[in-house]
């Protein structure tokens, strides 16, 4: 599971300012901003489009003061090297170019091609990280957020 794990512990550059507010203050700062990456994460999914089952699938939990958002596995678990993954790996980390074979159907239907094919040379993909630059977006922000709390 890709995930990325939002705590008040993480944020050095206004920690200061982080240890003046009381417990409800710093927990309403990790939901606020847990929701602020969730949103972002949202938005970088949906350039993913084809199924959108990528998108349908961030989810969010806020508890006992740390954040998560996460790409759930549900309907997104492909097998690779005998075993099986969420390919949302594939797509914020990318690719190496390699070879798809048709295994069960013996053809495959390849967008673009006219006809089916019993194999393609996959060019590779540089990758999508838009979990990671989500996070970053947001705490980038992260001193209007808290001036907005305080």
């Amino acid at each position: 599971m890709d995930c990325i794990v939002i705590s008040i512990n993480g944020v050095n550059s206004t920690l200061e300012r982080l240890h003046q507010l009381d417990d409800s203050l710093q927990n309403q700062l990790v939901k606020d901003i847990t929701h602020e990456v969730f949103d972002e994460v949202k938005r970088g999914a949906s350039r993913h489009f084809k199924t959108g089952v990528m998108e349908d699938n961030i989810e969010m939990r806020v508890r006992n003061g740390a954040g998560v958002v996460w790409i759930d596995d549900k309907n997104m678990l492909v097998p690779w090297r005998g075993r099986n993954i969420n390919y949302a790996s594939f797509v914020l980390f990318g690719t190496r170019p390699h070879k798809i074979e048709a295994k069960n159907k013996k053809a495959l239907k390849w967008a673009g091609l006219s006809g089916f094919v019993k194999s393609v040379n996959h060019p590779g993909y540089r990758g999508d990280n838009f979990l990671k630059d989500s996070a970053d977006r947001v705490f980038n922000n992260l001193d209007n957020i808290l001036s907005e709390i305080i």
